[in-house]
């Protein structure tokens, strides 16, 4: 195996969250050179929790900031991170080898801290109503349910948290479990009993979810009693039974049930005629009350049911369990020596950001005696990089900020830029399209700041509202990325900031090149599209899973001239949502033209009828690819 001296490690650990950053830390202030290679986020599932309470020696934190902080401590100690997506391992032999799609990276030891991803439940509708009703992520999507019902299903830590951070939208929050109670720690499960907005279900599971373009109705069942019910959002106290009987008030319910006319449906019977079944199971309502707001007609269900481990890279090459988790022994060593595991990826009874540091920390001190061994056995030390200290750093930042206040960009992020900026090898126009509102504001602010780093990037101004036709004014503000003088094919509507800036930075890259480095399959399945295709993404910025679509989709862009990418921030353009139905992101929309223009072919898109598809959920640069694929 051939490697470069600058591309050699101690320890790779593959995921920032709070076990990797942990082993990351530990490792860079024993002066070991360590690579920290992300794909998504800092910070992994935690980064999305509103507030963690059960840190030791924090009152309260968020989760992001709880993990920003882990960052900087590992950077101070000389820790390097890149963001890259992991594609392979090669783990025979004293030097391992992990390929990504910005480069291929050698250490004497890797350090697996992938985590875990939502868990799907199966139910009949869930991937049909995904994105029209059907969520995984509160943090992302809450906000598309304001004044509606959701349901969360799930009993444990993540589905209590989440219950209760959806009540900041939603009209009234229902925990269905399976279980005879929550399954987390007693002060969080607490605080969902006992919050005004909030109801609970007990032993019941979810059957089935349906509607039309958005979902209009469940059907809920006890595992215990077997009763079968059935929710809708305009269902009011004047219906009568439940989804089984299906009565509504005018019927009168059958022999079998040996109630009169004068009664009412239920499930659990022996109800007097002025009470009334609920679609939610409860009986004690009143005769004239609504269920809910009619002009309400939609609803959310949240899926908090566990998680799948993310150990796709490692099937084959270590031992997992039989739900996928890795075996390790106690000091996180996996059946392969030189490679360890630590966090939510390993099979462990609890599943915490406590228990989560403390992997990373014990899997650090084993990397360290294994990467001296193969240092001593070897005769060959990684260059380890001089930082300067935690203080220092913090202390240059604050000083840089204040200088940098109401600016788009911080110090560490400024930082970040230098290095693309550095390897960018083309000048790139940001053309911008404007209107008169305060985000067309935002965006020329956005960009010229931007510009001003670097004289790799210029801004122009291609029209402004009194230039603009309707058409035009729909898509208003836009920042469209030109080089050449000519469009590339890659747009951003609204201002790339929060979870999109860094693949909005990734967009830049991969257009001015050399780009994120991608396999030869990738890029030959890129250039057989024949046919010009339009992808929408719609975002928001809050949205942990949204980068990785739009990361993909830009690729894709960037390489081949007949795929436009068109960025939505969705808080911007509801007439889009409204269009799509979307109430989740991200939300990817295919229009094609079903044009060839393969072996030079000249095509004439003019009047042309043009096919669309929505398909909602975190794609990478292959899984688009698989969509494009099949709907061509």
């Amino acid at each position: 195996m051939s490697y470069k001296n600058e591309n050699l490690y101690d320890a790779i650990i593959i995921g920032a969250g709070p076990a990797g950053m942990t082993a990351a830390l530990y490792l860079a202030r024993a002066r070991y050179r360590v690579l920290v290679i992300e794909k998504e986020r800092i910070g992994g599932q935690i980064a999305i929790t509103a507030e963690v309470v059960n840190y030791p020696g924090i009152l309260t934190i968020s989760g992001a900031e709880l993990m920003q902080t882990m960052r900087k401590q590992a950077l101070a100690f000389g820790a390097e991170f890149i963001n890259a997506k992991a594609l392979a391992l090669t783990l025979d032999g004293s030097i391992k080898e992990v390929q990504t799609d910005s480069g291929t990276f050698h250490a004497f030891g890797v350090l697996l801290a992938t985590g875990a991803r939502p868990r799907k439940l199966g139910f009949k509708g869930e991937d049909e109503f995904q994105g029209h009703g059907v969520a995984y992520c509160a943090t992302c999507d809450g906000e598309f349910f304001t004044g509606m019902d959701v349901f969360v299903i799930g009993g444990g830590y993540a589905a209590a948290e989440e219950a209760i951070f959806l009540t900041a939208y939603a009209r009234k929050v229902i925990v269905v479990m399976r279980g005879a109670d929550f399954s987390c720690a007693k002060s969080i499960a607490d605080a969902v009993k006992q919050h005004a907005n909030i109801d609970i279900h007990y032993h019941t599971v979810i059957e089935e979810v349906s509607g039309d373009t958005v979902l209009r109705s469940a059907r809920f069942r006890n595992i215990k009693t077997d009763e079968v019910w059935e929710y809708a959002p305009n269902m009011t106290s004047s219906d009568a039974c439940d989804a089984t009987n299906g009565f509504d008030g005018d019927d009168v319910c059958d022999a079998t049930n040996g109630i009169d006319g004068d009664d009412v449906c239920s499930v659990s019977g022996n109800l007097a005629s002025d009470d009334v079944c609920s679609a939610l199971g409860s009986a004690n309502i009143e005769s004239s009350k609504p269920l809910n707001d009619s002009a309400v007609t939609t609803f959310g269900v949240f899926v908090f049911a566990g998680y799948t481990p993310a150990t796709e890279l490692l099937e084959g090459l270590v031992n997992l369990n039989e739900q996928g988790y890795v075996v390790v022994d106690a000091n996180h060593k996996t059946s392969v020596d030189g490679i360890y595991a630590a966090g939510d990826v390993c099979a462990k009874r609890l599943r915490q950001v406590v228990t989560a540091t403390a992997d990373g920390a014990i899997a650090a001190g084993e990397l360290e005696h294994y990467a001296q061994t193969q240092r001593d056995l070897l005769g060959i030390v990684p260059k380890f990089t001089e930082k300067p200290t935690a203080a220092a750093l913090d202390s240059a930042a604050k000083a840089s900020d204040k200088a940098a206040d109401d600016k788009f960009f911080s110090t560490e992020i400024r930082s970040q830029l230098d290095t693309i900026f550095s390897r960018m090898e083309s000048s790139l126009e940001l053309r911008l399209s404007l209107d008169e509102r305060q985000v067309s504001k935002e965006l020329k602010a956005f960009a010229d700041e931007l510009a001003s780093l670097t004289n790799k990037l210029f801004v122009s101004v291609d029209f402004a509202a009194k230039d603009a036709s309707a058409e035009q004014l729909q898509d208003l503000p836009v920042l469209r990325i030109f080089k050449d003088d000519s469009d590339t094919g890659f747009a951003f509507h609204g201002v790339p900031g929060g979870h999109e800036f860094n693949s909005f930075a990734l967009g830049m890259y991969n257009i001015s090149g050399p780009g994120q480095k991608l396999d030869d399959d990738l890029r030959q399945r890129i250039a057989a599209i024949c046919e010009p295709i339009t992808i929408r993404v719609l975002v928001s910025l809050s949205c942990t899973m949204c980068p990785d679509a739009v990361v993909a989709a830009g690729h894709i862009a960037a390489l081949n001239p007949l795929v436009r990418t068109e960025i939505y921030d969705i808080a911007h353009f509801s007439a889009l949502r409204e269009q799509y139905q979307v109430m989740s992101v991200p939300c990817i929309v295919v229009l094609r033209q079903n044009l060839t223009a393969c072996a030079g072919a000249v095509i004439d898109t003019e009047g042309a009828n043009t096919n669309e598809s929505i398909s909602f959920g975190r794609r990478d640069i292959s899984q688009l690819l698989d969509l494009l694929e099949a709907q061509a």
